[in-house]
């Protein structure tokens, strides 16, 4: 049912990773550092690049697997 999710290539893997990671540390931070203010800027931006940069190779590896079919 969701194979066309699935990542074809290396890069999509590791996009889909990244993503998966930078998503829940990025939530994680989020949710526990809003209670108490810190210096959590620069964790929490990490994480979201980690998911954006994620997020893009995961999106171009699906891109080109439906046209290469």
């Amino acid at each position: 049912m969701f194979d066309f999710l699935k990542p074809e290539k290396n890069y999509g893997v590791v996009g889909l990773a990244l993503l998966i990671v930078g998503v829940a540390g990025f939530v994680i931070l989020e949710v526990y550092y809003t209670l108490w203010l810190g210096q959590y800027q620069l964790a929490s931006l990490f994480f979201w690049g980690a998911g954006f940069v994620g997020s893009i190779l995961y999106i171009v590896d699906l891109i080109r697997k439906r046209t290469s079919n």
